[in-house]
């Protein structure tokens, strides 16, 4: 017996002769299959015994291995017809052990004509045939995931699961396939790795943020049924991330760039930059470092909105040291940066690319130092009018009492700072 109907069939209706070395005017039957569940399926006629099938089985909710051992007192009866009924194997002398698989199982009564009463009772088991009734289903039907756009080939970044739950082998496996993905990929191919109910998702080449920003794969799963297969789908979407595949470009600079000596915290220069990058992610945001800063008399920040790079005097200048300062500027990103170029495609395995800036699977890890943009600032230090500084603050001098006035004590010595100024003053 079929426990299900595979679509646009004919539904069959099977029957099956019980023979019995008596005759007897009536037969019934009762169980599984009759008043039990499922319920009505099975049919006696009463007058020959020919059983009959009325219905579809469901397999799966009749799954369990039924070995029963009956006492009889007739010869055990084989019954070799499409419904499979159960063996009978003798043991000894009238001691039968019936085997079956999956089986409903009935309780045939046959009716002495004259007595009206049992004269014979019989177990009866039908062996239930699996059909291709169940289609593989994922769990869940819709994946989702994010990845960098530096993501190097070969990386396993989302795993898919379904099952099926019909019972023999061909019904219950299944094989994922890659149905569509939109939009068209370009140098990129998605493929899956399947290890049983599993399979993991991966690409060959390299992700682009500004080709694709997203991507939508539609998966199938289809079980192996030898007549038909029945299968489902799942969608996967895909989230590529903005790496730093763009550096920073400084385009210009604004600002006065003079100081006056001995102020500090002060503003002189901003620095214009553009970058080609997501703005506002960290692949977008410039970092600045300053060179030939020897005593760190300045600092430089990012403005957050135009990142524009601020440059400040945060230690004082002195004129009559240095009337300029000569600074080397650059900037990268707060991200590292990452190029990813497909070579050669192969037909096995993964693609050759080359990259720059991480470490790829199949591919060539680009030199580290980058060429980077820079720009040269001068700051002119201003000169302000410095107060004399005496060379001794205090001075002890002894005179004796009574000494008259005028009389020459000590001499004091002081110096201006200022370039202009004579050095020394009595």
């Amino acid at each position: 017996m079929y426990d299900k109907i595979p679509p646009f069939t004919t539904v069959l209706f099977y029957s099956l002769q019980l023979q019995v070395e008596k005759k007897f005017s009536f037969f019934k039957i009762h169980g599984q299959g009759v008043e039990l569940e499922p319920k009505n399926i099975l049919q006696i006629n009463e007058n020959t015994g020919m059983l009959t099938v009325h219905g579809p089985v469901d397999y799966e909710k009749f799954t369990v291995l039924k070995v029963g051992r009956n006492l009889l007192n007739l010869h055990c009866l084989n019954y070799l017809l499409d419904l499979s009924v159960c063996v009978c194997v003798p043991l000894k002398a009238f001691h039968y052990v019936t085997i079956c698989a999956i089986a409903l199982q009935l309780t045939f009564q046959a009716y002495d004509g004259e007595k009206r009463e049992i004269d014979t009772q019989l177990g009866v088991e039908i062996l239930i045939i699996d059909a291709n009734d169940n289609p593989p289903m994922f769990e869940p039907d819709k994946y989702e995931v994010s990845i960098e756009e530096s993501t190097p080939q070969g990386t396993e970044f989302t795993t898919i699961k379904a099952s099926d739950d019909d019972s023999t082998e061909n019904n219950r496996l299944f094989d994922f396939k890659i149905i569509s993905v939109i939009p068209d990929p370009f140098d990129l191919e998605f493929y899956l790795t399947q290890f049983k109910s599993t399979a993991t998702v991966s690409f060959k080449g390299c992700l682009d943020h500004e080709k694709a920003d997203s991507y939508i794969i539609k998966v199938e799963a289809k079980d192996r049924g030898e007549e038909f297969q029945l299968s489902s789908f799942a969608t996967i979407i895909i989230n590529i991330e903005d790496g730093n595949n763009h550096l920073p470009v400084i385009t210009g600079q604004s600002g006065t760039g003079r100081v006056k000596e001995g102020e500090e915290n002060v503003l002189v220069k901003r620095l214009q930059v553009t970058d080609r990058d997501t703005k506002g992610t960290s692949a977008w945001r410039a970092k600045y470092q300053i060179k030939g800063d020897e005593n760190r008399n300045f600092k430089i920040t990012t403005d957050p909105e135009t990142n524009e790079g601020l440059l400040y005097v945060e230690k004082p200048l002195d004129y009559e040291e240095s009337h300029e300062k000569h600074l080397n500027i650059s900037v990268q990103n707060e991200t590292p940066y990452y190029s990813c170029k497909v070579e050669r495609r192969g037909t096995t395995g993964l693609w050759k690319v080359d990259t720059i800036g991480s470490s790829a699977i199949g591919g060539l890890i680009g030199p580290e130092t980058l060429t980077l943009s820079t720009t040269k600032v001068t700051v002119i230090v201003e000169d302000v009018n410095d107060p004399p500084i005496f060379d001794m603050t205090n001075k002890h001098v002894t005179v004796a009492e009574n000494t008259k006035a005028g009389h020459y004590l000590a001499t004091f010595a002081a110096t201006d700072p200022d370039a202009s100024s004579a050095s020394t003053i009595v």
